[in-house]
């Protein structure tokens, strides 16, 4: 009987063994990525205020404005639409476009090519609803990248004799009033009548309008609509003592419109106003010890 041949058969074993330990090879992890200025876009190159002017054929330019030796900001608008904001670098040739759009927007404040401040009108290109004046902040959040600009909206605080003004449909209901720690609240309801109006293609608040008087320290909300819940009750001064902001608020008729008259406290400096929809539309009106947000100045 012979015997058995072990040393072959061992190596044999061993380089299996080995073959199976070894670490799979992974193309993929092989390449290594590519760095930033791999993959970016080519440079466009200097610009000119020209060159720059032949990109908006089909807008007209409003102005052209200096942010450093480099950026310049441009405003244009076409027709129909709400007025746009675009960054140049007149050196390299990038662009950025500020995210303001559909909003009506007036520049407030350009801190620097990458910081810039908007005011919202409240009126936007998409729809004809009108909300109440807002911030826009914008600012870049990239780099190496076209259009990496952020936009966030802010509730605005006004100074007390600047007059906003919001809203655009008439046929709703003043149906309740709260008061909120630092203000009031104001929800609208349809008029049974006019159900059909109030929900076509938008639900809105009617038009409102602000007015201070400094004499007798009175904030005043020019609603325009006489149409009012019979809970609410009118030519009666609701009394807020216990309010930190508010000593006492009446709803007058004036007309074929409403005006809610708030007496203040010494204290207050400006006010905010907005518009939400909850179902329903309502406004919040919040009132500070602080002065305003506006960039006015």
């Amino acid at each position: 009987m012979k015997k058995l041949q072990l040393y072959p058969l061992l190596l044999v074993f061993i380089g299996f063994l080995s073959a199976c330990a070894a670490p799979v090879q992974n193309p993929a992890a092989e390449t290594a990525a590519p760095s930033p200025s791999a993959i970016a876009a080519p440079a466009a190159g200097p610009l000119t205020r020209d060159d720059i002017r032949k990109k908006y054929s089909d807008s007209k330019i409003l102005k052209i404005t200096d942010i450093d030796e480099d950026s310049v900001l441009v405003e244009s608008q076409a027709e129909g639409s709400a007025n746009r904001f675009d960054l140049y670098n007149l050196k390299t040739g990038a662009s950025d476009n500020l995210p303001t759009m559909p909003a009506y927007v007036v520049l407030k404040r350009a801190v620097n090519a990458n910081y810039f401040i908007f005011e919202a009108t409240g009126k936007d290109s998409e729809s004809s609803a009108v909300s109440f004046p807002y911030v826009i902040k914008c600012f870049r959040i990239g780099s190496n990248t076209q259009d990496d600009f952020y936009a966030e909206d802010e509730e605005e605080y006004f100074a007390l004799d600047r007059s906003v003004q919001g809203g655009s449909k008439k046929d709703s209901v003043l149906s309740k009033m709260n008061k909120t720690f630092s203000g009031l609240e104001m929800m609208f309801l349809p008029n049974k009548e006019q159900e059909t109006e109030f929900y076509a293609d938008f639900v809105d608040i009617p038009p409102i309008k602000t007015d201070y008087d400094s004499k007798t320290n009175k904030l005043t909300l020019e609603i325009d609509t006489d149409q009012r819940s019979d809970e609410l009750k009118t030519e009666v001064l609701n009394r807020t003592d216990d309010h930190y902001y508010i000593s006492s608020y009446e709803i007058t008729r004036k007309g074929s419109k409403t005006d809610v008259e708030i007496s203040l406290k010494d204290k207050v400096k400006s006010y905010s106003i907005t518009k939400r929809v909850d179902g329903y539309p309502y406004i919040s009106i919040q009132f500070s010890d602080s002065d305003s947000t506006s960039f006015d100045s």
